[in-house]
């Protein structure tokens, strides 16, 4: 007879068990370790109390699976919850789920602002991920791929012409934190999920947090003749579950004025360039299959190939 689930809210002092668990899921389903730096930043997220918006999954005392839920105005609230790939079907899902629609309801706004949503996301290797899901309400809105650059398989240097007036270098600490900011809010204004985007926010899970592997020697900016950044590249060193490491592109945006002239494929180019400088095996980038600004068919046309990485979903928050 399998033993009930039991919940409870999760410490400080719970970073191990919840880093062994986080990284049993994450080297099974994506083969990439957790480390207790990443767990602590999640259990510090702002606007975060751990007694309220954190939960435990035990099974016999064993930390089998972790949840976490946190606001994202105006009408989103976000969820993460995962389950130890080796105690999958015991309802741990199921109970985490429960929790965690019942904390986002005490999240969600009651002002007249938008309906009110959950927002989760699982593995797209996660084969069980849909049923229990769908029965819980939530529809699939957003799936995103990796797109993966080995190498050996397609030359990384740049294969493109420079852009008359654009002068393309590296990012400069302090001196250009607000016009990249802007840059990005400009660039990616009509992309789902960004909205208005909180400063303080988008500079910490780039640049504050351990996890972010901030090296501002990979961040690339496209300046314009006047100087202000209207494109850019801000891309890192990942750590892989077996000790190795590999490139990852993480945002790549031009603002709309300087589209279609190549300027996407010149960063990119650059940018895949000087992470195999670093002697890396192969790059990745994550990707929104509805991208409207063409990404995918850049991210072919310099080589990259497609695999499935994540999907997002979302359920009506009503009481």
């Amino acid at each position: 007879m399998t033993p009930p689930v039991a919940l409870r809210p999760a410490t400080l002092d719970d970073v191990d068990a919840i880093t062994a668990m986080l990284d049993a899921s994450t080297r099974h389903w994506v083969d990439r370790p957790t480390d207790a730096d990443q767990v602590r930043e999640r259990l510090r997220t702002p606007h975060t109390d751990m007694a309220e918006d954190t939960v435990l999954a035990e099974l016999d005392g064993e930390v089998v699976g972790f949840g976490h839920v946190w606001p994202n105005p105006p009408a989103e609230v976000r969820s993460f919850a995962r389950t130890h790939p080796d105690h999958r079907g015991r309802g741990v899902g199921t109970a985490l789920q429960g929790h965690l629609v019942r904390r986002a309801l005490d999240w969600a706004p009651r002002d007249g602002s938008p309906d009110p949503f959950l927002s989760t996301t699982t593995w797209a290797t996660d084969p069980d991920a849909d049923q229990l899901l769908s029965a819980l309400g939530y529809t699939r809105i957003r799936y995103f791929q990796k797109m993966v650059l080995t190498y050996g398989d397609a030359p990384a240097a740049p294969a493109v012409a420079p852009i008359p007036g654009i002068e393309v270098r590296t990012y400069r600490p302090g001196a250009d934190d607000d016009a990249l900011f802007r840059a990005f809010h400009e660039a990616f204004a009509d992309h789902f999920g960004h909205g208005d985007p909180d400063p303080l926010a988008w500079w910490r899970e780039r640049r504050d947090e351990p996890a972010a592997r901030y090296d501002p020697s990979l961040w690339l900016v496209a300046a314009d003749a006047q100087g202000r950044p209207v494109g850019f590249v801000l891309s890192r060193v990942d750590d892989e579950a077996d000790g190795n490491q590999h490139g990852y592109v993480g945002d790549v945006g031009v603002v709309p004025a300087w589209r279609g002239r190549g300027l996407g494929e010149l960063l990119l180019r650059r940018s895949l360039a000087d992470l195999q400088a670093r002697g890396l095996a192969y790059s990745t980038l994550d990707v929104d299959t509805a991208n409207a600004s063409g990404a995918l068919r850049l991210y072919a046309k310099v080589g990259m190939r497609r695999r499935p990485s994540f999907t997002i979903w979302r359920r009506p928050l009503t009481r």
